[in-house]
């Protein structure tokens, strides 16, 4: 459990040097927050019929989106792992003496942790300094909150157990792109990342 645990930490830290990312991807999550919430308000402004959900819960939504957006995609930042798998230096990782599904599970989730750690506390800030109706409104208790942090971890550790089967699909295939963009696709649209679970018709919902 160390060794995982010394993969996680090395991932870390090399992937908070990059200030420059850091700052564009802030400053690109924002605007495109204000962007959607824009879009949003123009369909409450011209909706004939009561939404499932209030504006203000909807921008809650989208915000917590974000936020958790880059520690929740299947498809993230392990370019180190599709490197590896499509040059063939994925025979050297084998023959090491580390579980070869625990080092990158560790890595995968070091990814995921770090460019969320970046990105979140400064969107968070500035979520909810906001003035209304764009601002972030917090749960209204602390179990709320609890459960929360409880289900992003739980979720976490699916998306990560789900990536791994991606790469899995990666020895198989000449090129990654497909696969990536297939599975980009078919995650955002069913788990909500485009549209609100809650817009879909009943009959499709669970």
């Amino acid at each position: 459990m160390k060794k995982y645990l010394l993969v996680f930490r090395i991932r870390l830290i090399n992937n908070i040097q990059y200030r420059m990312v850091t700052f564009g991807a802030i400053a690109s999550n924002i605007v495109w927050v204000l962007l959607e919430l824009m879009i949003y308000m123009a369909l409450y402004n011209s909706a004939g019929h009561v939404l499932p959900m209030t504006f203000s819960q909807i921008v809650s939504y989208v915000w917590v989106k974000r936020i958790v957006m880059n520690m929740l995609a299947v498809v993230a930042y392990d370019g180190e792992i599709y490197s590896v798998i499509n040059n063939g230096a994925v025979a050297y990782e084998l023959v090491r003496p580390m579980d070869l599904y625990g080092k990158w599970y560790s890595q995968a989730v070091a990814n995921r942790v770090t460019s969320t750690m970046i990105t979140c506390i400064p969107v968070l800030l500035i979520a909810i300094i906001l003035p209304e109706p764009y601002r972030l409104q917090f749960p209204m208790s602390v179990l709320q909150v609890f459960a929360f942090i409880v289900s992003v971890i739980l979720a976490l550790g699916l998306v990560v157990a789900f990536a791994m089967i991606m790469f899995i699909t990666l020895f198989y295939t000449i090129a990654q792109r497909g696969i990536k963009i297939i599975v980009t696709a078919v995650s955002s649209f069913l788990s909500g990342g485009m549209i609100p679970i809650t817009f879909f018709l009943k009959r499709y919902s669970l």
